[in-house]
């Protein structure tokens, strides 16, 4: 509901993909007539095609397979301004770790979990000043 809130106060686009039906279902009653909420079989194929599609602001990554979430972070990164992957934790960063290799990146930890916010479009230490 925040994000929804702010897409919709800034004219933005909200687009929600979710393998888990459980996480689509306590959304949907929300009106919002910049939102998406789609349910897929493979985040990689949808999230490939809508980057190519159009520029994006931020991708939160919050899949609960590290391989998804590997997967849409090295298509998110050329085309976002920033990705922020949430639960950033062991497994998750000995996918991730090994391509942020020349990326501008910033692992927020002051709360639990750690949080990763990379670009190679901008600093993400600029948002935290």
């Amino acid at each position: 509901p925040l994000l929804q809130a702010y897409c919709s106060n800034s004219d933005r686009r909200l687009v929600s993909l979710e393998k888990d039906l459980e996480w689509i279902t306590p959304f949907h009653h929300l009106p919002h007539r910049n939102q998406i909420i789609q349910h897929v079989e493979s985040y990689t194929d949808v999230v490939g095609k809508a980057m190519s599609e159009m520029p994006w602001s931020v991708c939160f990554i919050d899949p609960s397979d590290e391989m998804d979430r590997m997967n849409v972070f090295k298509l998110a990164l050329p085309a976002c301004q920033f990705v922020v992957v949430h639960d950033y934790h062991r497994g998750v960063e000995e996918k991730i770790g090994p391509l942020l290799n020349g990326v501008k990146h910033y692992v927020y930890r002051k709360y639990e979990p750690p949080t990763l916010i990379a670009s190679v479009k901008r600093d993400p230490k600029v948002l935290f000043v």
